[in-house]
């Protein structure tokens, strides 16, 4: 093969160059007046992403442009790539590891151009479902990943993990229901604890009481949990069930970032006296497995 180019070797259809950077030398757009900008960069960037970015590197090479005016490589599309890569590459340097680079490619054409290309390359992207993902980590498990390697790799916590896991044991009708959107993934998550006949019979009464609209969160989701676990959500008070209720609405939204949900969670574990996850975060001590935050769904925006 020796004279080959790669193009010939895979018998591709064609190529294009991938360049390397140093995370920093790439810029993100901050001001709001820019045709670039993009709110998600003001966001924390997730712990768990971070640490996905600081094991495998970046993988899918970002999208930049050369700003004609001022000469500065911009990001037209994956900026959480670049900020985790940033803050990654502080943790290697910290342990004298290696800096990482991001591998890039590079965009011409006009702002309004540009522009459309950082809309579809967020808008086009389609979240694995929770059946998925549990899916996915169990083919990991299965080729000797550990469950914390896992985590690592689908940017999430080991409490994470376990949850899914335990979708794959729920009856056929709980698992094609979450998969369908007919159910959340928390109420799923608690009915895989019920017994067979039990957990289908609560599912039926759920999707009839309060069906979903795929994709959507509205009240829906609070009354089938509801009807699963048998409490009544209110908008007042501080029982524990009460608490439960709403670390159960947190764990299912999709539009809070990682951290922010992590650290939500942790606040009401604590409070319904579960103190381990808090405690971790707060850097006070190492957390106990059996007592991490049972942590349903974290989804992320832009990766």
């Amino acid at each position: 093969m020796s004279g080959r180019s790669s193009r010939d070797i895979y018998k591709a259809a064609g190529e294009s160059k991938v360049m390397h950077f140093d995370p920093t030398a790439l810029t993100i757009v901050t001001d709001a007046k820019h045709p670039l900008y993009d709110s998600r960069a003001d966001q924390p960037i997730a712990d768990e992403f971070v640490c996905n970015i600081d094991f495998h590197g970046v993988l899918e090479p970002v999208l930049i442009r050369k700003n004609p005016e001022t000469d500065a490589l911009e990001v037209v599309a994956g900026r959480q790539r670049v900020r985790a890569a940033i803050e990654a590459n502080k943790r290697r340097k910290k342990r004298g590891d290696k800096l990482l680079l991001v591998p890039a490619i590079v965009k011409r054409g006009e702002e309004l151009s540009m522009m459309g290309i950082m809309a579809s390359e967020n808008e086009a992207r389609v979240a694995n479902t929770p059946m998925q993902r549990a899916a996915l980590m169990q083919r990991m498990l299965d080729r000797g990943a550990t469950e914390k390697d896992v985590a690592t790799t689908m940017s999430c916590s080991v409490a994470t993990v376990k949850n899914h896991l335990a979708l794959m044991e729920a009856p056929a009708a709980v698992r094609n229901a979450v998969q369908n959107g007919k159910v959340s993934a928390a109420a799923a998550y608690k009915l895989a604890r019920l017994p067979a006949a039990e957990a289908k019979e609560k599912l039926a009464k759920a999707t009839a009481s309060a069906p979903r609209t795929k994709g959507k969160r509205d009240g829906a989701a609070r009354r089938q949990m509801e009807v699963v676990t048998g409490v009544k959500a209110k908008t007042v008070g501080k029982t524990s069930a009460e608490i439960e209720n709403m670390k159960d609405l947190v764990e299912e939204h999709g539009d809070l970032a990682g951290e922010i949900k992590r650290v939500m969670v942790a606040v009401f574990d604590w409070m319904l006296g579960a103190e381990a996850d808090l405690r971790e975060i707060c850097g006070m001590d190492e957390i106990d497995e059996e007592e991490e935050v049972e942590d349903i769904e974290e989804e992320t925006g832009e990766a």
